[in-house]
């Protein structure tokens, strides 16, 4: 089976070239498209365009060199966020001649999980929300079967209500 083209797209903070939210550097980010050996496109976020504006203007700059087929998104089950990306990526994507793409979309988490702690990959905490976790985790943890065993009943495993964030290594 042929490989399929892949280009990573994040946003960042242009200031400090930090993603936002995720707490990650820019660094780690290009490490992490060297490693998987694909071409990344950065969208530099600053006073002026919305997000949306910039991430459409991204993708169709990226669209004239070479043809998009699906745009993918990392999301679980944050409904309110999946209806975010289709009205206002969904049309964007149309445009390109190209679809939505969720592929962990309701996964069960005790699946997720496993394949996780099963890849050959270091997955650690790059941001926590102190106000919902406290001291319970630290930036820099793994994130593994142990750290999700200490997460309050309360907390989503994987952190999709913004308790935590992580950085796969």
């Amino acid at each position: 089976e042929a490989q399929r083209p892949v280009v990573l797209l994040t946003t960042f903070e242009d200031h400090s070239e930090i993603v936002a939210h995720q707490r990650v550097q820019l660094s780690q980010i290009r490490a992490q498209a060297r490693a998987l050996n694909l071409p990344i496109l950065l969208v530099p976020l600053f006073a002026g365009p919305a997000y949306k504006t910039r991430v459409s203007i991204a993708l169709e700059l990226l669209a004239r060199q070479r043809p998009i087929r699906r745009i993918a998104f990392g999301d679980l089950h944050l409904a309110h966020i999946r209806q975010w990306r289709i009205t206002h990526l969904g049309p964007v994507a149309a445009r390109l001649g190209a679809t939505l793409h969720l592929p962990i979309w309701h996964v069960d988490y005790t699946d997720l999980a496993a394949e996780l702690d099963a890849a050959p990959v270091r997955c650690t905490v790059s941001a926590v929300d102190t106000d919902q976790l406290g001291q319970t985790i630290q930036v820099g943890d793994s994130y593994d079967a142990d750290l999700r065993s200490r997460l309050p009943a309360t907390v989503d495993q994987f952190g999709e209500n913004g308790e935590f964030h992580t950085h796969v290594e």
